[in-house]
């Protein structure tokens, strides 16, 4: 007997993994710049923030948040700061 339809691996998930939590992403030398260069010294903006981020559902969201913050301070997208960022967010996304 011939079997049709899809066999399940069970050595794979079914279900996308959940992102990981943003903050456990990042080190804390690499918050200290975020806190410093992104943010002018305002750790409770900082810690906003990035609650803020972990709640976004995509990479593209997460993106347009980052490059807003980022205008408003007047730091520029493509800056250090603001680049370690979205790298973060890539890994959390499963982007990289």
């Amino acid at each position: 007997m011939m079997e049709t339809g899809v066999r399940e691996n069970p050595g794979k998930a079914q279900n996308p993994p959940v992102p990981l939590n943003l903050q456990a992403l990042i080190q804390p030398n690499i918050e200290e710049i975020l806190i410093d260069r992104f943010f002018q010294g305002d750790a409770e903006s900082y810690s906003l923030f990035i609650e803020i981020l972990d709640s976004v559902k995509s990479w593209t969201e997460a993106e347009e948040l980052i490059n807003e913050e980022a205008t408003r301070r007047g730091v520029h997208p493509t800056t250090l700061p603001a680049m370690k960022l979205k790298r973060l967010l890539k890994r959390k996304f499963g982007v990289l």
